[in-house]
């Protein structure tokens, strides 16, 4: 190893553009190489695909599911939450909305849709000391792409929805 540096080497002791090209020049190159192929890459992630998001992620069919036509015509108003849950089993719930106010007027409030949730509580002014329930879900069930939805308010069937029964 040389004890001093002369003033024509660099830190490493190697002479300026002993490794091929100026310091300036070898830097540019290595940016635009960085650049390019960041460049590729991105485009490979973000490209547009030929597959459809259907053929990814097709929904698959169970055997002997209860989500048919018949259990969906089975469904009637004011049926209890129970009823329907030993027909079809347990669903997925996509949306509730409620509001409990007990006996001294405490009361909470809260809201579920999807991406939209909030949640507050307090006192309900004028109460009457009588406790109140308002519990409004929607309940999906789902069999590939055949589904039974059902709108419960305070656990009775209001609504009922069909996709690809046929």
């Amino acid at each position: 190893m040389k004890a001093d540096l002369s003033t024509d080497d660099d830190v490493m002791g190697q002479k300026p553009g002993a490794l091929g090209g100026g310091s300036g020049r070898s830097f540019a190159r290595g940016l635009a190489l960085g650049l390019a192929i960041g460049g590729l890459c991105t485009w490979f992630v973000f490209r547009p695909s030929n597959e459809t998001a259907t053929a990814v992620i097709a929904p698959v069919e169970r055997p002997n599911s209860p989500v048919t036509r018949e259990t969906y015509t089975k469904i009637r108003p004011g049926m209890s939450s129970w009823e329907v849950h030993d027909m079809l089993g347990s669903g997925e719930v996509i949306g509730e909305q409620g509001m409990i106010v007990d006996e001294n007027g405490q009361y909470r409030k809260w809201e579920n849709l999807g991406r939209r949730v909030s949640n507050s509580s307090g006192t309900v002014s004028d109460h009457d000391g009588q406790p109140r329930e308002d519990v409004r879900r929607t309940v999906r069930w789902s069999n590939g792409k055949r589904m039974i939805t059902v709108v419960f308010h305070n656990d009775s069937v209001v609504e009922k929805i069909e996709e690809n029964l046929y």
